[in-house]
């Protein structure tokens, strides 16, 4: 919020995450083929006049990636709109095998991510992501862009915060792919910080210092 509202002064507010629906979204052990990478992206894919999506950054990323380890990578990337066929056309331009479902419900979302090896996020501004706490909850380790509030999430014990430049973004990539996430801990620690009751009891602490006069 800092970063966001620098004159505000940070006595004067409260940061409070989104709930993560437990039921839904919560680590599975999958079998996975090795020989495949699999990422996965959530966002609306929508021309604005201010990117705050840069989706091309991981894809180029990717691309660089796979020519160099000689490995199959799969980017799945979820939601609508109209950047849809030029992300299309640009993965197919770098050589990318990259599937387009649209958008889905936050069913079929968490069995995406189930079969994930990397969640992706790209973002010139960030306020809480949903999906970023989302992919963590299902134990997903996270590359992100190191802005607004990604931070507050990502750590280096679930992911990595990277530059919003290709070369930073292959960097955080590579590494990500070498180290070994404790995928049941990345999931476990998110759920607790974002269940229901965990924040429900930080918004009535909020109401009850503001009545008693804090």
């Amino acid at each position: 919020v800092s970063c966001l509202l620098p004159e505000l002064p940070e006595q004067r507010f409260t940061v409070i995450g989104n709930v993560v629906d437990s039921k839904i979204f919560f680590y599975r052990k999958e079998q996975k083929d090795a020989s495949v990478i699999r990422l996965c992206a959530v966002a609306t894919w929508q021309h604005k006049k201010k990117a705050d999506k840069m989706p091309e950054l991981f894809i180029d990323a990717l691309a660089v990636l796979q020519k160099k380890t000689e490995r199959k990578m799969v980017l799945t990337l979820i939601g609508g709109g109209n950047r849809v066929p030029d992300l299309q056309e640009h993965c197919y331009r770098v050589g990318l095998t990259a599937q387009f479902p649209g958008f889905l419900p936050k069913e079929d979302l968490a069995e995406e991510l189930h079969k994930t090896d990397i969640f992706v996020h790209a973002s010139a501004i960030e306020t809480f992501s949903i999906v970023v706490a989302e992919a963590l909850a299902c134990g997903v380790p996270v590359v992100c862009s190191q802005t607004g509030a990604l931070p507050e999430l990502v750590r280096e014990n679930n992911g990595i915060l990277c530059e919003n430049t290709v070369a930073d973004w292959t960097y955080a990539l590579e590494k990500a792919l070498s180290t070994d996430f404790d995928r049941p801990e990345i999931a476990e620690a998110l759920s607790e910080r974002f269940s229901k009751n965990s924040i429900g009891r930080k918004i009535s602490e909020v109401y009850s210092s503001v009545l008693n006069g804090n």
